[in-house]
């Protein structure tokens, strides 16, 4: 059992036992990869271990499509809503590409042409995005919880390379851009009362950049999250199917208490009319955002903004990031730390705090008063010990040690 090399190649070369019992020997080609080859033979040895290897048993093949399926149903059952709709976007991109292909016949640089291809028309995230699937469902049949006893190319997750991304935009309102968009906000409403009569936008505008909710934690808010006496917003299912507890300001609770409740809905933000949608919740603001941005005269503005307007506002209030993080739910510090260049003088005044270390005895380099210093005497934090040696002289720099000596001796 090792890892050998033939030319630019690494075999693996191991012992099993086949279904009889009989002992076989198996050598594989991996590819020019040392590692990846160690980890395969790792893997085999495991694999006989528990006795779930028998090369012998010929394995069925399975296109593309037909894995896309079995895929998409285990999202389904496993994954949110919205997390199904997403895979489902981007295995259709994926599907374009790879369809008709058997499972082991896509290799690597058929996705590096693949990643290529797409680049052409959208952006390296949406790439990634897609390449993240890609991965998730060979690890899903490589783990055996879907397309059970299929032959899948086993070091293909390993090999997909992720595209580097843009940076993350960071655009937030001002003070003035922020009334600007409330005014606008009710005079689209008022404006158009017929059409727009169902869908008032400005405590969703308010109740975003007060709390820093995501757009569909924002929609999804029922009045039984709400406790308007303690202040405080929980939102039960947030991004990852998180909780966390938002603290409401007075601004927020003034909104949120103007707004008239249905008895027929649990829902803080839905449909006010009485049609068909009476009662039901938001579903997409784009109209509605889009002409109150247009009144406004701001561009180059989404409604996610929102959040980062209030994360940044947080941070140039002197906000601790730490808060700022617990506020806005960020799973990740990191994430956060995306707002730290907002208060650069918190960061001086914090390195102005390390200036005052230096000002003690140590680093006096006065010299004595006239007359010299008289025995056991303490002047400027010198003098002499009880042997006579110098006090204040503990330093390892020898250009302050040698000034501090030639000024006591």
């Amino acid at each position: 059992m090792a890892v050998k090399k033939h030319g630019d190649t690494y075999w693996i070369d191991y012992y099993y036992r086949d279904q009889a019992g009989r002992q076989c020997r198996k050598r594989e080609a991996v590819g020019q990869n040392k590692k990846l080859a160690e980890d395969l033979l790792r893997k085999r040895l495991g694999d006989i271990a528990e006795r779930r290897f028998f090369p012998d048993r010929e394995a069925k093949r399975v296109r593309f499509r037909e894995a896309v399926e079995e895929f998409l149903t285990w999202a389904k059952v496993n994954c949110r809503p919205a997390g199904h709709r997403s895979y489902s976007n981007y295995a259709a991109n994926l599907m374009e590409a790879f369809a008709e292909r058997h499972l082991d016949q896509i290799t690597p640089p058929d996705v590096e042409k693949y990643k290529a291809a797409r680049l052409k028309t959208v952006s390296p995230s949406s790439v990634n995005r897609e390449l993240a699937t890609l991965k998730r469902l060979y690890n899903l049949a490589l783990k055996g919880q879907i397309l059970h006893g299929v032959k899948v190319a086993e070091s293909l997750p390993r090999r997909i390379g992720m595209l580097r991304e843009n940076p993350k935009r960071l655009r937030y309102l001002t003070e003035k851009e922020y009334m600007e968009l409330l005014l606008s906000a009710d005079k689209v409403r008022l404006r158009d009362k017929r059409r727009l009569r169902h869908i008032d936008i400005k405590p969703i505008i308010i109740t975003a950049v007060h709390t820093g909710m995501r757009k569909n934690e924002i929609l999804d808010l029922k009045w039984s999250e709400v406790d308007l006496a303690g202040r405080v917003i929980t939102v039960r299912e947030g991004k990852c199917d998180s909780e966390r507890h938002v603290p409401m300001n007075s601004a927020l609770a003034a909104a949120l208490e103007a707004i008239p409740r249905r008895i027929d809905s649990p829902y803080v933000f839905c449909h006010a009319d009485q049609g068909k949608y009476a009662g039901r919740r938001f579903r997409e603001l784009k109209t509605r955002w889009e002409l109150v941005l247009k009144e406004a005269g701001i561009e180059n503005f989404r409604f996610h903004d929102l959040r980062h307007t209030c994360a940044s506002w947080l941070v140039m209030k002197a906000v601790p990031l730490k808060t700022v993080q617990e506020i806005l739910g960020h799973k990740s510090f990191m994430t956060t730390l995306r707002y730290a260049h907002l208060a650069p003088e918190l960061r001086n005044e914090a390195v102005e705090k390390l200036s005052e270390i230096g000002y003690g005895h140590i680093l006096d380099t006065k010299p004595p008063p006239p007359g010299g210093l008289p025995p056991k005497a303490v002047v400027n934090g010198w003098g002499r010990e009880e042997n006579g040696a110098p006090r204040g002289t503990r330093t390892h720099d020898p250009v302050i040690k040698n000034h501090l000596l030639y000024q006591l001796s």
